[in-house]
């Protein structure tokens, strides 16, 4: 196991989380991050994890692995130098840390993050005899927790650049099957290979969605054991099935009398940063914020929203041209049905070179119901004139802000939340 770590975006989605874990492992952890958020960077700090704002060539140069997020795209011999074999967090997380224990994979195109938290957190209230590494800060305690090789641990896996090919995890529990990242699986028939491999790789048992075909087609070519869960029409609900029955099948590998979740362990659960996320008010002006960027997250995420706040705006970020590409006419369909004002920015890019086919004017131009914010300084403009409009009329108003790009940090700042 290498000592010594250098991670790229060592502040991100996932690699954060990474980070503390390896660092409980024994292992001298350092990184960088040119967009690192204040809150998680002083958390790496507090864990004894130093964090600079720009590539170090000598600190990666030392370090025995350098560990890089997906979402950066280095180049060999312009952004850093010849001779650096940078790793992705996937394989890493495969073979320095999941190898030797007992995994349970939470995998999916989307909710990943939520349903591990909540895994994580019935490993907290249960007294569990288990690790977990989720992929984004949950509210009220650490998105890692350590455990020794040959113990259980939850993580959630991403598919999204192919590094899920290394793991072959004990238990499996995907939440669904959407295709979302089109770079890396160009049909639904890829994503349903993926799938067929990584159920053949899973050793113990896998847990499913029922109703999702790909899924099943796929849990029933494994030859594996599998459970399907139904789902509730609220989606919350649904998570907590899916989490009681995967830590279910977790703890049955070792310990046969494990008190099990069930729908009062979730109760006090609140929660992880970016969903469903209550950022604060400006006076009468509530603000949520949610990292859903695939339709059928947004709808689900809009629908939440449309029940407890009546008086509301939306305004989308879309994540990615390949994504916005391919699901323009689905944002909009979903975003044309919200009985209330809804606004649509720019493409967060996410390290994708411009691809004029898909920015975010194709979602403007097929709906009338959805206004354009051209930039960070329209959006600036818009959310003062919004909070001064709530605090003269004293009309109470809930705004969201949705997408997985960097307008979260923006409405933060322009709101001093």
């Amino acid at each position: 196991m290498p000592k010594k770590i250098y991670m790229g975006g060592v502040c991100g989605m996932g690699m954060a989380p990474l980070a503390l874990f390896a660092k409980s492992c024994g292992m001298d952890i350092c990184g960088f991050d040119d967009h690192a958020s204040k809150r998680v960077a002083a958390l790496l700090e507090e864990n004894g994890i130093s964090v600079s704002g720009r590539f170090d060539a000598d600190a990666a140069k030392s370090a025995d692995a350098f560990v890089i997020s997906s979402a950066l795209k280095l180049r060999i011999g312009t952004d850093i130098p010849e001779g650096l074999n940078p790793i992705r967090r996937g394989k890493f997380l495969a073979d320095e840390v999941c190898r030797n224990r007992k995994l349970t994979a939470v995998v999916g195109s989307h909710g990943k993050s939520t349903v591990t938290a909540m895994l994580a957190h019935a490993t907290r209230k249960l007294g569990a005899e288990a690790g977990y590494i989720v992929g984004a800060i949950p509210a009220g305690f650490s998105p890692s927790k350590f455990c020794e090789e040959g113990k259980p641990i939850f993580a959630e896996i991403d598919e999204s650049d192919g590094t899920i090919e290394n793991f072959s995890p004990e238990v499996c529990l995907a939440l669904n099957a959407d295709l979302d990242h089109i770079d890396q699986y160009a049909d639904s028939s890829e994503l349903a290979k993926m799938f067929e491999r990584l159920f053949r790789r899973t050793k113990r048992h896998i847990v499913i969605l029922a109703g999702d075909k790909i899924l099943l087609d796929a849990a029933l070519k494994s030859g594996k054991p599998f459970t399907q869960v139904e789902a509730s029409s609220d989606f919350t609900e649904t998570n907590a099935r899916l989490a009681a029955e995967a830590f279910k099948r977790t703890l049955n590998l070792y310990k046969a009398d494990e008190v099990y979740p069930n729908k009062k362990t979730f109760e006090d659960f609140g929660g992880v940063v970016r969903r469903q996320e209550r950022l604060g008010n400006v006076g009468a002006l509530e603000i949520y914020a949610d990292y859903a960027h695939h339709p059928n997250e947004i709808k689900a995420f809009l629908s939440w929203f449309k029940e407890r706040f009546p008086n509301r705006i939306v305004v989308f970020q879309p994540h990615r041209y390949t994504r916005t590409k391919r699901f323009a006419g689905e944002f909009a369909k979903i975003l044309s049905e919200q009985d209330c004002p809804v606004y649509v920015t720019p493409v967060y890019a996410a390290s994708e070179p411009f691809d004029p086919d898909g920015t975010s004017e194709r979602i403007v131009r097929l709906s009338d119901k959805i206004l354009p914010l051209g930039s960070f300084e329209e959006f600036d403009s818009f959310a003062l004139r919004l909070a001064e409009d709530t605090k003269r009329d004293g009309i109470k108003r809930a705004l969201a802000i949705v997408g997985a790009g960097d307008l979260y940090f923006q409405a933060k700042k322009i709101f001093k939340l």
